[in-house]
């Protein structure tokens, strides 16, 4: 190949015979001699090539350029090569389906039986017959596995689900009694002020409303992200978190921003409380079996679930 027409950063092409797609690659002498490089191989004897000028296994020179074969080819000959060790295994061995045969007390007992199989004429004809019975055994084997693992995924997703939707709970509850707090204390100094004449500007401080607005903003960040697809045996549980969400919700905004009121402040403190009261007994009762144990653990983990 003519070494002049390939450029610094290298060059893609083809393989005039297999048409396989290959990356020319030129080698700087610091990444050479620093060993900045790894993972390459003497195209002579196969050896790994080192920090020196040439291969410490055969003595050829340090190449120039490198010849590298596209990732997509590198998988698919190595998928073909795993396919034709694990036919190397089976190569020499006869499967027999399982079947059931009658024991002394009556019953049937399952059986099953593999043995070597006789090279020669008989060997092919046993191999042919046993062909369609492997088949079978494989793709048993691949649906055992198969169902398996997507019972494992399907198990460890409702697991994460369970736990962030308690996580979530946590979040409103939290938020829930820190939006009750900030109005009580409000609601005590609005009054304590109107007996003694004074004027009163009914507003949370600076720091109770960056508490307010960073777990609300927590909160709703997990059920709009984190809980959007619940599986859908927790589907009705979901729409009870969202549905008490949006009763805490009308604490966090009157604790944010109250009414020019005293008396409004009151009365709408005490029809959201008991509108989230309400809502928090409907979640419950929505919760299914594996929810309502897992709800324990967090009351256990989460303090401020302990009430709830």
């Amino acid at each position: 190949m003519d070494h002049t027409g390939i450029p610094s950063e290298g060059l893609k092409t083809a393989c005039p015979v297999c048409k396989a797609r290959l990356q020319i690659v030129r080698e700087s002498f610091a990444r050479m001699a620093y060993g900045s490089s790894s993972g390459k191989s003497c195209a002579s004897c196969g050896g790994q090539l080192g920090t020196g000028l040439n291969c410490t296994v055969c003595g050829v020179l340090y190449p120039d350029f490198f010849m590298a074969a596209d990732p997509a080819v590198i998988k698919r000959h190595a998928r073909e090569l795993k396919r034709q060790q694990m036919l190397a295994v089976f190569k020499d061995v006869e499967f027999s389906l399982p079947s059931f045969k009658g024991s002394g007390a009556g019953k049937p007992k399952l059986a099953y039986s593999a043995k070597a199989v006789v090279k020669g004429s008989r060997a092919a004809s046993g191999m042919s017959r046993s062909l369609p019975a492997l088949i079978g055994v494989i793709v048993l084997i691949v649906a055992v596995f198969g169902g398996g693992y997507v019972m494992y995924t399907k198990n460890k997703a409702e697991k994460m689900y369970v736990e962030t939707y308690f996580k979530a709970l946590y979040g409103i509850k939290t938020g829930n009694d820190l939006s009750t707090k900030v109005i009580s204390r409000i609601a005590t100094e609005w009054k304590s002020a109107q007996d003694s004449g004074r004027s009163f500007a009914p507003f949370p401080s600076a720091e109770d409303l960056t508490k307010l607005n960073k777990v609300k903003s927590e909160v709703e960040k997990i059920i709009a992200k984190q809980l959007a697809d619940p599986p859908d045996k927790f589907a009705a549980s979901r729409e009870g978190l969202v549905k008490l969400n949006g009763q805490y919700g009308r604490l966090h905004a009157l604790a944010s921003t109250p009414p020019n009121s005293l008396p409004e402040l009151n009365d709408a403190f005490g029809k959201a409380s008991a509108s989230f009261a309400e809502s928090a007994k409907s979640l419950k009762s929505t919760l299914p079996e594996v929810m309502t144990a897992e709800l324990e653990n967090a009351k256990k983990k989460y303090k401020n679930l302990r009430e709830f």
